[in-house]
């Protein structure tokens, strides 16, 4: 494992039981639920959750895919570990502890992927982007919910507050790295939090930037 991959990995080790997942599953919720409805689900459809954390987005997908299945993955282990547990009575959920690059995933499997805060830890941000492109089978959708980019100026600290490398991108590079990856139509949204802990905070005036991208 490469050295940005072991920092990301060693700090969400960290975070798997420090109440961090519990927290993150709140802060983000809010975005996925508005991604979540704008896609018209298909019970057997097969979705992949990147970056799945505690795998609180994998077991949401997981309801509405009661005929399909979700693979949820995680780079960092105690994470992975936590999502398993947690996932143990959803006989639809697979497990993977890998980061995007090296997990087993079949090309054109998947027709919907899933990334709540985790496109940006995937370096470089381009290749990720040609990879989740291939996995998705023709007119599969990527929904990606970014809190890390150019004009959330909030933002900008976190890389060196985590210690963790992350790639930093305005949301129209979002959209031209998407279209450079292979998809044929992107859209992007900002969602604001309506239960954001402090008034005037970047969650009401900027938002989450949420990224659809059709195969």
């Amino acid at each position: 494992m490469n050295a940005d991959l072991n920092a990301t990995r060693q700090h969400f080790d960290l975070w798997a039981h420090d109440g961090s997942a519990q927290r993150m599953e709140h802060h983000h919720a809010y975005p996925t639920q508005v991604a979540f409805e704008a896609v018209e689900w298909d019970p057997a459809w097969r979705a992949l959750d990147i970056g799945c954390g505690s795998g609180w987005a994998t077991r949401l997908a997981a309801e509405k895919l009661y005929l399909g299945s979700v693979v949820g993955l995680e780079l960092s282990p105690k994470m992975a570990e936590l999502a398993t547990n947690l996932s143990a009575e959803r006989a639809n959920i697979e497990i993977l502890n890998n980061d995007l690059f090296g997990a087993d995933l079949a090309e054109t499997s998947f027709d919907l992927v899933h990334a709540n805060e985790s496109l940006y830890y995937i370096l470089p941000l381009a290749e990720a982007l040609k990879k989740i492109h291939g996995l998705l089978k023709e007119k599969g959708t990527l929904l990606g919910i970014v809190d890390y980019y150019t004009e959330n100026e909030a933002s900008h600290v976190w890389s060196e507050q985590i210690d963790a490398p992350m790639e930093l991108r305005s949301e129209a590079e979002y959209v031209q790295l998407c279209q450079a990856a292979g998809f044929t139509s992107v859209t992007t949204r900002r969602i604001l939090h309506p239960a954001a802990t402090e008034e005037g905070s970047w969650q009401q005036t900027v938002g989450s930037l949420f990224v659809r991208a059709v195969k």
